[in-house]
C-alpha cells in the first residue's frame, strides 16, 4: 500500500469498526441470533440474567478491565457500547495485557489497522452466555474472523487458548466474559487454526 494513502485507509478501517458496533447497538435485537451465521446460531438466551448497567458501564465498573477500557476509549469506541446491542464482549484482564510481549504490543500500536482488528476480535454481535458458548465449535466476531471454542477438563471454555476466567457478567445490552489472554486474529490468508494469542 502507498504510504501516502495508509493514514486514510486506517481511518476508514477504524470508522468501519465503530460503525459496526453502532449499527448493532441500534438494532436492539435481544438474544435472537437466528439470522446470524450457522456458527453462532442459537434460538434464544432468555435465561441470561440482565443488569441495569450497559456493557460499557459493566466494563468500567470492574477495575480488572481498566486497561481494556483505556484501549477502547483511545479509539472512541466506548460510546458505541452504550447502545441497545446486543453485544458479547471478551474482555482481557489487566494481567492479560501485562502478559503481552511489550515489543509485540508496541508494533500493534504503530499499526492502527492491526490494532483495530485486535479490538474487533473481542466482540460478538449477539448475547451469548457460556452455557451456549460451550456447545459451539467456533464464534464469528464482528471482524468476521472466527474464534475456536473448546472445553478444558475443568469445564471452563477456552477461546483459542484463552480461558474465560470471569464468565457471564450481565449487562442491559449484552454480556461480558473476562478472559486471561489478549486474542490476536490471524493474518489474512492464514488458516483459522493458526489463530494466535498473546
Amino acid at each position: 500500500m502507498n504510504n501516502k494513502n495508509k493514514p486514510l485507509f486506517l481511518l476508514i478501517a477504524l470508522i468501519a469498526l465503530v460503525s459496526i458496533l453502532i449499527a448493532w447497538a441500534n438494532r436492539g435485537i435481544k438474544g435472537d441470533v437466528t439470522n446470524q451465521p450457522v456458527e453462532n446460531s442459537v434460538n434464544q438466551f432468555n435465561s441470561t440474567p440482565t443488569s441495569d448497567k450497559n456493557v460499557g458501564e459493566v466494563l468500567k465498573s470492574n477495575p480488572e478491565f481498566s486497561k481494556f477500557v483505556e484501549l477502547l476509549e483511545s479509539q472512541n469506541m466506548m460510546s458505541a457500547l452504550e447502545g441497545l446491542g446486543p453485544f458479547t464482549v471478551f474482555a482481557p484482564t489487566n494481567q492479560a495485557f501485562d502478559n503481552v510481549d511489550p515489543l509485540v504490543w508496541a508494533e500493534l500500536e504503530k499499526d492502527q489497522e492491526d490494532l483495530v482488528a485486535v479490538i474487533g476480535y473481542h466482540f460478538l454481535p449477539q448475547n451469548i452466555p457460556t452455557s451456549v458458548i460451550n456447545s459451539l465449535p467456533e464464534l464469528l466476531t464482528i471482524s468476521n474472523r472466527e474464534i475456536q471454542v473448546t472445553n478444558n477438563l475443568g469445564g471452563t471454555s477456552l477461546l483459542n487458548d484463552a480461558e474465560i476466567v470471569t464468565p457471564n457478567q450481565p449487562a442491559s445490552n449484552g454480556i461480558v466474559h473476562g478472559i486471561d489472554t489478549v486474542l490476536i486474529p490471524p493474518q489474512e490468508g492464514e488458516a483459522d487454526s493458526d489463530e494466535t494469542e498473546l
